[in-house]
């Protein structure tokens, strides 16, 4: 990504396409001149010659116009109320030129309000919107997450932030913490409307080759029991349409086709001749609907082929092709539920703590972590409530509910190889549990055959659960 006419970092660069630097230049002016946000007005200017404007009662309007170049604005700062010589070409006064202003489109470039509404919500809002957006710009740089979800997402962080109206230092860098921990969770959990990321490109390819390999596989279920049992297969595909790729072994021509949407085999002779005494042409005069089908059946079986119709099968062998795509779908099911179940396992919830926030959520409002408060670390494994070995993070989460309000606990963990005591005093949350403000980080459980076999008992055909 690069500006037009500025040479700046990837940050700022990122800034200025969602508008946010302007946005934080409204927060600056407001606090810096005390000017009213609603005086405070943002426009665009493609040439980038005009920096700043004031508009005084009288009508008339000052501004500051200079070639964009941060060299200047750096070198007045350093040395003001001086001014260094030749830190960059003036601009020429004898040559045509055109300087335009349009106003922002506020709908598509939300930023500048999104200050607006910061600035008026509180006086830590304007510190939480700049950390969330600076979580965020990280992301996008890094390929985490895409352009659109910048703002969205600080607008989010923004909004859920309940903000201190006569801060003091520790409630601005306090805000400041909790913006940044809150954007990395819902940068992280919370889908982007219109994003497709290549893992999600990736997950589709593998889920269509997955329904093809499906589709293959149960037109062999018909086929092979077909072939076993005598019955001519002359086609065998994958997809329709035009053949993509096709070889001819023994009776069957195998292809893959242009249009993946599916597959089929042919099976010759699966129509019966009428039975004497069944009505072969209706009113019109013409067949009826099955003779013509049982016509077409007939004119797909070779000369002298004729015993290897399908329609001579006795009815078990039958009941055996017929079942036997379904079947194969089961297979399937028990095979790729082993795979997962026993070779990769379940995502579980841990002992083993992800991840500590400075702040959480309770009842009153935002306060600090009593984990974070303690001094329990990322990394943690938890061994202990009260004495009580813990087992499970579920075991946890239970003996945290069961302690009383207003009383502290022992929680002892093992740190580098070693086990430490930490007094914590759960809170209650918004929600009306009882937490102390840990994440568990998660873990790979392999299941063991009998979980498979009663978890793939719901692959079954016909099997319905309430």
């Amino acid at each position: 990504m690069a500006h037009p006419t500025w040479q700046m970092g990837p940050v700022v660069t990122i800034n200025s396409s969602t508008l946010i630097n302007k946005g934080l230049e409204l927060i600056e002016a407001h606090l810096l001149f005390d000017v009213a946000p609603e005086h405070i007005i943002a426009t665009v200017h493609p040439q980038s010659i005009v920096h700043s404007m004031v508009t005084w009662y009288d009508g008339a309007t000052t501004l500051q116009a200079s070639p964009p170049d941060m060299r200047l604005p750096i070198a007045l700062g350093l040395t003001w109320p001086e001014r260094l010589q030749d830190v960059e070409k003036p601009l020429t006064w004898v040559s045509a030129s055109e300087w335009t202003f349009e106003p922002v489109d506020n709908e598509t470039f939300p930023a500048i309000n999104l200050a607006r509404f910061a600035v008026a919500a509180s006086a830590t809002h304007p510190a939480v919107l700049n950390a969330a957006n600076e979580v965020l710009v990280d992301a996008f740089i890094a390929g985490e997450v895409p352009w659109l979800a910048i703002v969205d997402t600080v607008s989010s962080v923004v909004h859920e932030h309940e903000g201190v109206a006569d801060p003091s230092l520790e409630d601005i860098v306090a805000a400041q913490r909790w913006a940044d921990q809150r954007a990395r969770e819902t940068r992280s959990r919370r889908p982007v409307e219109g994003y497709v990321s290549v893992g999600s490109i990736v997950g589709i390819v593998v889920v269509v080759i997955g329904i093809l390999v499906s589709v293959a596989l149960h037109e062999v279920g018909h086929m092979l029991p077909a072939k076993k049992f005598g019955v001519l297969v002359p086609d065998y595909a994958v997809g329709f349409g035009p053949a993509l790729w096709k070889k001819k072994i023994g009776d069957t021509t195998y292809a893959l086709r242009a249009i993946l949407l599916g597959g089929y085999v042919k099976i010759v002779g699966m129509y019966a001749p009428a039975r004497p005494g069944t009505r072969l042409v209706g009113r019109g005069g013409k067949p009826t609907l099955a003779q013509e089908a049982r016509e077409a059946s007939a004119e797909e079986i070779p000369e002298g082929q004729e015993h290897r119709a399908f329609y001579r099968l006795s009815a078990p062998k039958k009941i055996a092709v017929m079942l036997g795509g379904p079947l194969m779908n089961l297979l399937i099911c028990i095979v790729l539920s082993a795979v997962t179940m026993i070779g990769i396992g379940a995502p579980t919830a841990s002992r083993t703590i992800a991840d500590v926030p400075a702040t959480i959520m309770s009842a009153s409002g935002e306060v600090a972590s009593p984990a974070y408060e303690a001094g329990v670390r990322p990394g943690d494994t938890v061994v202990a409530w009260n004495g009580q070995p813990v087992a499970t993070f579920a075991e946890l989460q239970h003996a945290v509910g069961a302690t009383q309000e207003g009383e502290s606990a022992v929680l002892t963990v093992e740190r580098d190889g070693s086990t430490v005591d930490l007094s914590v005093s759960p809170v209650t949350g918004a929600q009306g549990a009882r937490l102390v403000g840990v994440t568990a980080g998660y873990e790979y459980v392999s299941a063991s055959p009998a979980d498979v076999a009663r978890r793939t008992g719901r692959c079954s055909p016909g099997r319905r659960r309430s």
